[in-house]
């Protein structure tokens, strides 16, 4: 049997989620707030993913926002280790998904170079390509900017689509992928807008904690020092906009 489709409407599931948050504010302050210290753990006491204790870290904050999203649908117990263990292979699934593609979309600004290796190119061809790659080297930011841009427009295929296959396998729901791709069908170019958001919210962010950092007596600019200002910002934001998957989840799987 077909799964029914479904449309998203981004401006009313924001409505929806904003008042859950003021319905529970104290609580999603809370979880704010751990989400921040597990960023300053993260960053303070493992410092890079070369250290063992960054698996060690990876599992807890699986497993916290796993509390999160039973306890957004009031799932108790919020822990379940078997709920855990169901939410495993969609988890696999879309954590593989996104590293390909985002391997071949990083790949993408340097495939020209690649492609002209097995070819005798003429000088002039040579030249075009050498300049086309120290471009790469010199203007690292216009690159990331173009590379963040294409992710945003296949997002809705390899994150936004298969993430409700996650939130269905946290909350008891069979997390199959392809029902949740079909019950998703027809909605691109509003998980396309709400990815421009998402993203949009990020770069803002970045350039409010970075006029933060100014204002505050910290003495010279230090990574640590805006990475922390950083957290601390987004935090919320973070737990919104998981809020918000949660709600629009909703909106796909009105089943529960």
């Amino acid at each position: 049997m077909a799964e029914q489709n479904y449309k998203l409407d981004i401006l009313s599931v924001f409505g929806t989620s904003f008042s859950y948050w003021k319905s529970r504010n104290k609580e999603m302050w809370l979880f704010s707030l751990l989400n921040f210290l597990s960023f300053a753990v993260g960053l303070f006491l493992i410092g890079s993913t070369s250290n063992p204790a960054f698996l060690v870290w990876v599992v807890l904050y699986y497993i916290f926002w796993s509390c999160f999203f039973r306890y957004v649908f009031d799932k108790k117990p919020y822990y379940q280790s078997r709920a855990l263990r169901k939410s495993l292979l969609p988890s696999t699934k879309i954590f593989l998904l996104t590293i390909v593609v985002m391997l071949f979309i990083i790949s993408l600004p340097w495939l020209l170079s690649f492609l002209a290796l097995p070819f005798d190119l003429s000088q002039h061809l040579i030249e075009y390509v050498d300049g086309y790659v120290e471009f790469l080297e010199r203007d690292k930011a216009g690159v990331e900017l173009m590379l963040s841009f294409v992710f945003i427009l296949i997002a809705p295929f390899v994150f936004y689509r298969p993430f409700y296959a996650w939130i269905a396998s946290i909350v008891g729901r069979k997390g199959s992928v392809r029902i949740a791709f079909e019950k998703t069908k027809g909605n691109y170019w509003q998980f396309l807008m709400l990815g421009l958001i998402m993203n949009g919210t990020s770069v803002a962010v970045q350039g409010l904690s970075k006029i933060v950092i100014k204002l505050l007596p910290f003495g010279e600019y230090t990574d640590n020092a805006y990475f922390l200002i950083l957290f601390a910002v987004s935090s919320p934001i973070i737990v919104f906009y998981n809020i918000y998957m949660a709600k629009s989840y909703e909106t796909f799987y009105p089943e529960g």
